[in-house]
């Protein structure tokens, strides 16, 4: 598959693009956590690791390698002219995020006090 600039993708293309980005949203952020811990970016490797265990890798790579890497990185890991740019690439995989995840794949950590408000105030024992 080659990715030239204005070409667009016919119909059949963009259901597995986004089937296979839907995919990665689902198991890709647990995977990278659970193995690496939460970060803003992770390794071409660790990318590529985590597309195999969940048995994701294939010609949508370059969705995966663009939501967990820097753009530096993304651009020297694929070859030149066979992927979309960085921030196309990196939208298709953000589009599938269920909503108020745009930008960032991890839910915020709240404190225990602002936990405990959402069920009715604090717990005493």
């Amino acid at each position: 598959m080659s990715f030239k600039a204005g070409t667009r993708m016919g119909w059949l293309t963009q259901f597995q693009t986004r089937r296979a980005a839907r995919k990665m949203v689902r198991q890709l952020p647990l995977v990278m956590t659970r193995n690496w811990g939460s970060s803003k970016y992770y390794t071409p490797q660790q990318v590529r690791r985590a597309l195999q265990e969940t048995g994701l890798h294939g010609k949508f790579d370059f969705i995966a390698l663009a939501a967990f890497l820097t753009p530096d990185d993304y651009d020297t890991c694929l070859p030149q002219g066979a992927h979309p740019e960085y921030d196309v690439a990196r939208n298709l995989f953000e589009k599938e995020l269920p909503g108020g995840f745009t930008g960032t794949y991890w839910a915020s950590a709240i404190s225990n006090d602002a936990a405990a408000s959402r069920y009715g105030g604090a717990w005493h024992f």
